[in-house]
């Protein structure tokens, strides 16, 4: 997130390079050597903006020139948001330097990707006191212990880093207290339910102190080091226990503690169009969780469209196939709920090969939710991996939210193949710029990821009805997203407040109260979250429209597809721009 990255300042100077073999590089062959060398300036300053996001980034920095030796988690304060807005700014102006047209085709790309992103990111960074840092799902209280827990243990090095670390979580929380405070100040601190949801997950993962998360997770990967021995590996073990109970646990209380006495002072319980400048910051919030230049009111008339259409069709096909709709929920239920998540994914990395780019072997985890944070996690997760060993990677499954095997089959067809696993390792594979995997395009990889879930229903058979089931599935998912979508978007940029919320459900047959006040609690502490998946999936649709226009009677649905994951993930103007150039 880019209230995260590092504060020191980035400079960069343009280097003139002369060849001495008798001639003079062209002016062209100049400014791709010096984007490539200020790329790779760029890369290292955002990668090593902090500990934990250089060791999520590089499993070895120092073949990549990164050498940081300060140990820190980044901070929160006033002074950080200063350096910060300095810093994407610096980074900006130079880019502009180059010459767009002396780049060459691939260089174009990045150009245009970096361009975007620090442009949003630098007009979020403008209003920081409006980010939500402790949402109940993704806020930093939340996501601390499944990092500190995925922390990969290589050399002793990173063990004694991740100890360091360890220790200093009550001065790491004390920036985020300070960060609460200034929004207190500029009135935009959390409602009390929002609050009391922070409260409650503080107090459940503090309350066990013998089978922590992370006291277990830590002596499940120090048994895994066959260069430890016995007494260093007793060592280690107490040591971590020591620092959790004796520093992490006491700042997670010190944190509930100091956040108790805000309780009342919270000035909105509604959504971001009502703080000042809320709309202004959502929209910059949904350009970036979109990668879309639409305005938010296109957006809003694109989402109340899809829903017209989804409704139409659902109408046409119960019309078409009244018995199909009938048999559907027997159908899905009868879906075989002894297959292992394992076996789903090779099922689906085997089924990917007719319309996609052949997938790369990877080793993979299946890992669950501690039972302490089951109720605030997302159903399941993909945790990227690092750009030097992308061949490993793991999967989260948090079994409260599945209740019948077909919701884990398409968790995982997101989540895996043809999902995040399968897009990040092809991509990651291509070696491209390093700048472009440091960069993050939520819109791109979370629409992937929802386009590539519901193509999955084409994998499976359901008999006689079959063509009606695999499309009532995709019906249901894409109203689903589209109904949440067009709440955060009433919610946040319109104001829509409960009654409104509640209302608009029962114009599509829903009237179950409870449903409207979750989705209308959720669209207030994560705004813009449900944009990501469902803008990200209309774009990845009216791309195919697009490319099918261009590639005429050539068009094939494998190329398409190869082109976006060649690409990578970027902004969808870009990823146009690519496919309008096929036609050439």
């Amino acid at each position: 997130m880019y209230f995260r990255l590092q504060r020191r300042i980035f400079t960069f100077f343009l280097m003139i390079i002369l060849c001495f073999s008798g001639c003079f590089p062209s002016k062209t062959d100049t400014t791709q050597k010096d984007f490539k060398a200020y790329t790779k300036d760029v890369f290292q300053d955002m990668a090593a903006s902090d500990t934990l996001t250089l060791h999520y980034t590089l499993a070895n920095p120092e073949s990549y020139g990164i050498s940081s030796k300060t140990i820190t988690f980044g901070d929160f304060r006033p002074s950080s948001f200063s350096s910060n807005r300095k810093r994407l700014t610096k980074y900006l102006d130079t880019l502009k330097l180059f010459t767009y047209d002396e780049l060459s085709s691939t260089e174009k790309e990045t150009y245009l990707t970096l361009k975007d992103y620090l442009e949003t990111q630098l007009t979020l960074s403008k209003m920081p006191y409006l980010a939500s840092i402790l949402s109940p799902t993704s806020g930093v209280q939340s996501q601390l212990p499944i990092s500190l827990c995925e922390y990969s243990f290589q050399r002793k090095k990173d063990i004694d880093i991740y100890l360091s670390l360890l220790s200093k979580v009550p001065s790491y929380f004390d920036s985020v207290l300070s960060y609460e405070k200034e929004q207190l100040k500029h009135g935009c601190f959390m409602s009390d339910t929002t609050l009391q949801k922070v409260l409650v997950q503080i107090r459940r993962f503090t309350k066990n102190k013998k089978n922590n998360i992370l006291l277990t997770s830590f002596s499940s990967r120090v048994k895994k080091l066959s260069w430890m021995t016995p007494a260093m590996r007793r060592s280690y073990t107490a040591k971590n226990r020591d620092l959790v109970l004796g520093k992490v646990f006491p700042a997670y209380r010190s944190l509930a503690a100091n956040l108790e006495r805000y309780k009342g002072l919270g000035v909105n319980s509604k959504g971001l169009s009502y703080y000042r400048q809320g709309r202004s910051y959502y929209t910059a919030l949904v350009r970036s969780l979109t990668g879309t230049k639409d305005s938010v009111s296109v957006l809003i008339q694109r989402t109340v469209d899809d829903l017209n259409t989804i409704k139409q069709s659902l109408m046409f096909l119960g019309r078409k196939d009244p018995s199909g709709f009938l048999s559907y929920e027997k159908a899905v239920t009868k879906f075989d709920p002894k297959i292992s998540p394992k076996n789903i994914l090779m099922q689906l990395k085997n089924d990917t090969k007719a319309s996609y780019p052949a997938p790369l072997n990877s080793h993979i985890s299946i890992k669950y939710v501690d039972s302490s944070m089951e109720k605030e996690a997302s159903p399941a997760f993909y945790m990227v991996p690092t750009i030097d060993s992308y061949k490993e990677n793991t999967i989260y499954i948090n079994n409260a939210y599945f209740t019948e095997p077909l919701q884990l089959f398409s968790t995982l067809a997101h989540e895996g193949y043809p999902g995040h696993l399968y897009q990040t390792t092809y991509f990651y594979h291509k070696k491209k710029n390093l700048i472009r995997y440091v960069l993050n395009f939520p819109g791109y990889c979370e629409g992937w990821a929802t386009y590539v879930e519901n193509q999955s229903y084409s994998f499976l058979d359901f008999g006689k009805h079959t063509a009606t089931i695999r499309k009532l599935l995709t019906y249901n998912n894409s109203l689903s997203l589209a109904l949440s979508s067009r709440i955060d978007l009433g919610v946040n940029y319109e104001g829509w407040n409960l009654k409104q919320v509640q209302k608009f459900l029962k114009t599509y047959h829903i009237r179950d109260k409870k449903i409207g006040t979750r989705l209308y609690q959720e669209v207030i502490e994560n705004p813009g979250n449900y944009l990501s998946y469902y803008i990200g999936f209309l774009e990845f649709k009216r791309l195919k429209v697009r490319y099918k226009k261009v590639m005429g009677k050539q068009y094939q649905e494998k190329s398409f597809h190869k082109l976006i994951l060649d690409t990578g993930p970027t902004s969808f103007s870009v990823l146009e721009k690519c496919i309008n150039r096929q036609k050439h």
